[in-house]
């Protein structure tokens, strides 16, 4: 059977849970709507970038004081939807380890919402490690659901990730300037992102668990990437380094905040393809959040070939600004579907649930075929 999964974000913000009675009732009825649609897999957020959680921890604060993680294990079961919660990795919005903060060159913190960890720290990676191992240890989940296993579209330049780069290449940091350098600054840092999803796949392989992830899709629309050849393909240079665009290397070490020779500026340094070769993932789920078709088909199929023997899911956007319209939706399904090779999952739940039934409806039987 192919997988048929759904994102639930924004649990802990968006929700009424402050009454653990009537929060109860209302996941039940909420899982009851998602297993009559046929939905067998769901990835709830339960780790959000504000240092909160939704299950009862040692190491962050609970949404309300109850758990709500083990309710969604409970309904789960009762109607055979398989759980793994889904975690925000690296995002510190309460501050609590600004030590460890990602920086720009000016030492701003690379966000304007919140304050991310630096991937490439020790203590970050020991961080998230500890809440990913609590939930396995106290939970009987299927697995782990990881997201934002990137950089947050730049590199990070704090004292400890300058440093350890030139201990581990022999090149300071602005030797990145040279454009036969970029290689090795992009390797380096795809490799503190994959570090880490090597830690978390030996922890839950040890527990006979299942580890997937939300990743990137392989290709940005042509007339935004320098790199991209719309006649013959997608170079492996996106593969190998997950960088979107054509990041010169230089634009955070000058004055200017942009390059004109840098047509997007988003550096993720997420490798997935490499996870996908060496088998550390369970399952990749594919953000292919696209409303054009095409572009959704060659982004399919191109995923496809790097996921390898990796099950796949294909992330569509049921919201007008993430995906197309029902028409395209259905359109997507049954790509995906025929292709025998990917299964298909929701952004998100909420937004399904919350359809008029009759739309919902034509989403269930295109999946449900």
């Amino acid at each position: 059977m192919q997988t048929r999964a759904m994102w639930v974000g924004s649990i802990g913000s968006r929700w009424d849970l402050a009454d653990e009675a009537k929060g109860r009732k209302q996941i039940r009825e909420f899982m009851k709507v998602l297993a009559e649609a046929g939905t067998n897999m769901l990835y709830p957020q339960f780790r959000d970038h504000d240092n909160r959680v939704g299950w009862l921890s040692d190491l962050e604060e609970n949404w309300v004081g109850w758990d709500v993680f083990g309710a969604f294990l409970e309904e789960g079961e009762r109607y055979n939807i398989k759980v793994e919660p889904w975690f925000c990795l690296w995002g510190d919005g309460q501050e609590l380890h600004p030590e460890w903060h990602a920086r720009t060159r000016d030492s701003r913190t690379r966000s304007k919402t919140t304050s991310w960890m630096c991937p490439a720290r020790p203590e970050s990676h020991e961080y998230f490690l500890k809440l990913c191992t609590e939930v396995l240890d106290r939970y009987d989940v299927h697995g782990i659901h990881l997201d934002y296993i990137r950089y947050m579209h730049e590199p990070c330049y704090c004292d400890f990730h300058v440093q350890d780069f030139h201990a581990k290449t022999g090149l300071d940091i602005y030797d990145i300037l040279r454009p036969e350098n970029k290689t090795i600054w992009d390797q380096y840092n795809c490799d503190t992102i994959t570090r880490f999803v090597e830690e978390v796949s030996k922890e839950v392989r040890k527990r006979g668990k299942q580890l997937s992830a939300a990743v990137f899709p392989p290709l940005f629309p042509p007339e935004k990437n320098n790199y991209v050849d719309p006649e013959n393909g997608w170079p492996e240079y996106i593969s190998r380094s997950s960088t979107w665009n054509s990041w010169c290397g230089h634009c955070r070490l000058g004055e200017s905040s942009h390059c004109h020779t840098c047509t997007l500026e988003i550096a993720i340094f997420q490798d997935w393809p490499d996870w996908c070769r060496r088998e550390l993932l369970d399952t990749v789920a594919i953000m292919n959040y696209q409303a054009d078709l095409t572009k959704f088909k060659k982004t399919t199929d191109q995923s496809i070939e790097w996921a390898g023997k990796i099950p796949m899911l294909q992330g569509m956007g049921i919201y007008p600004t993430l995906g197309p319209d029902i028409d395209g939706l259905e359109e997507e399904i049954r790509y995906c579907l025929d292709s025998g090779k990917s299964g298909i999952c929701f952004f998100d739940a909420n937004k399904f649930v919350s359809m008029e039934p009759e739309i919902r409806q034509r989403l269930v039987q295109a999946w449900s075929r």
